[in-house]
């Protein structure tokens, strides 16, 4: 059995790899399950700036991945596609908006795509005003406020956030639990 992941981003495979193995008696998977990663396209902005966007870009990686797969003789059982990016709102009441950062994941069996996200975290208005104004991505920013290189093949910008409380693999996984909820919960899911 092969499960593909739309990445070859650490902390995605990590987080893929941590909730397939906590999810693969759920799953049915078998102790032989292989995981295969690739990098393929999004088709969405490398920052994307809403939720629709973070969703196709996920739901696009598990869908490229999948065929990516299929032309090298490998048919999954699963393909998972992640993208992270940030979304703009507010109170209906106030004039303030927040930019919030957020992951969203696709999951993807072949016919059926189910979809889950982490939760949000607030971007400082120093951080976000470089992304929407000068459309800037996130990692360069991030690297930049923290005097550091690559954040986002280690704790990522929600680890700097929340000053490695929460880091990029573990925002990653809730996503993944939820995406794959379809997949491991079907009586509910399948009952209409």
């Amino acid at each position: 059995m092969f499960i593909g992941i739309g990445s070859k981003n650490r902390p995605k495979i990590n987080a893929c790899t941590n909730v397939i193995n906590a999810l693969s008696k759920r799953l049915n998977l078998d102790s032989e399950t292989q995981i295969i990663a690739r990098d393929v396209l999004s088709g969405v902005a490398a920052m994307p700036l809403s939720i629709s966007e973070m969703m196709l870009g996920a739901r696009n990686r598990a869908i490229h991945v999948y065929k990516q797969l299929k032309t090298e003789d490998i048919i999954p059982h699963y393909t998972i596609g992640l993208e992270g990016g940030i979304f703009i709102d507010g109170l209906p009441d106030s004039k303030q908006h927040v930019v919030f950062l957020q992951s969203w994941v696709c999951v993807y069996d072949g016919s059926q795509a189910s979809w889950g996200s982490s939760g949000a975290i607030n971007l400082p208005e120093h951080i976000a005003r470089p992304l929407l104004n000068h459309r800037e991505e996130l990692a360069q920013v991030i690297d930049r406020i923290a005097d550091q290189e690559n954040i986002r093949s280690g704790i990522g910008a929600v680890g700097v956030l929340t000053a490695k409380l929460v880091v990029r693999e573990k925002f990653f996984e809730q996503a993944l639990q939820y995406a794959f909820a379809p997949f491991y919960n079907q009586a509910l899911y399948q009952n209409r």
